[in-house]
């Protein structure tokens, strides 16, 4: 599946975010799935107990979410207009957002964002090669440990592959095909496959996904350069991707 159809996309205010709505000027958002401690012990009061996830020192969960500007141009020459370029221009859009959206996550957009994969506070496994029993090992082993970490409401982890890795992946019997798009796994019920993985091909694991998304700003119309014949239409929107780093387990360096 595509990362905007498992994501949380613009959920309520409040959902990890300012009560106001305001979030395209950033937050400070708080996860409580990386602050759980679950352990079992003796039921008659012996001293023994056993830690499942996490320990007593779990605070991690505060992070900084950090919305980006996405500009859109359409440049072309006065003699290639259309009437319905507007209409045609925001449904392209719309189409490439999922792109950019799965970038946000795996390539560092800007210095302050904190929800990718490459952030100081995302753990990772080591990938010793590209064999399927080196794909395997490592991916049991970001599993193990996103298991041993995380607590969600969402359950198993979100899976998230680059659809580079996918015949690779397929052929190590690490994921499956389902239908156009749509993949399986033993280590989770939802593999969310997007393009934008592509721009830093790397495996991981993740939590709940919020993506909040603005209306297009496209007032002003085209913008003609009468000299050259050139004629621009443009449109900006907010978008933030909002992931716990200590949510993500990550495949590789």
């Amino acid at each position: 599946m595509k990362l905007l159809e498992a994501a949380n996309v613009n959920p309520p205010a409040g959902s990890r975010a300012p009560l106001d709505g305001r979030w395209s000027q950033g937050y400070n958002a708080s996860s409580r799935s990386c602050s759980m401690q679950i352990e079992v012990e003796d039921p008659c009061g012996g001293e023994a107990n056993t830690a499942l996830v996490g320990d007593i020192n779990d605070r991690k969960g505060r992070y900084w979410v950090q919305p980006v500007s996405v500009r859109n141009f359409l440049r072309q020459s006065t003699k290639c207009e259309q009437p319905d370029d507007k209409d045609w221009f925001r449904q392209a859009v719309a189409a490439k957002l999922e792109y950019v959206a799965g970038g946000y996550l795996v390539k560092e957009y800007m210095p302050a964002v904190a929800t990718w994969i490459g952030d100081t506070g995302v753990p990772s496994v080591s990938l010793a090669g590209t064999s399927a029993a080196q794909y395997r090992t490592a991916v049991v082993a970001a599993y193990d440990l996103w298991q041993a970490n995380v607590v969600d409401p969402i359950g198993e982890p979100l899976m998230h592959v680059p659809p580079a890795l996918v015949p690779d992946l397929t052929a190590a019997n690490i994921i499956t095909a389902t239908g156009p798009n749509e993949f399986i796994s033993i280590y989770s019920p939802k593999v969310v496959a997007s393009p934008g993985y592509d721009l830093s091909p790397k495996i991981f694991f993740s939590g709940e996904v919020i993506v909040r998304i603005s209306d297009i700003d496209d007032e002003g119309g085209p913008l003609y350069t009468a000299r050259l014949n050139n004629v621009t239409i443009s449109a900006n929107m907010q978008l933030a991707v909002d992931v716990a780093p200590c949510s993500i387990v990550r495949v590789g360096p």
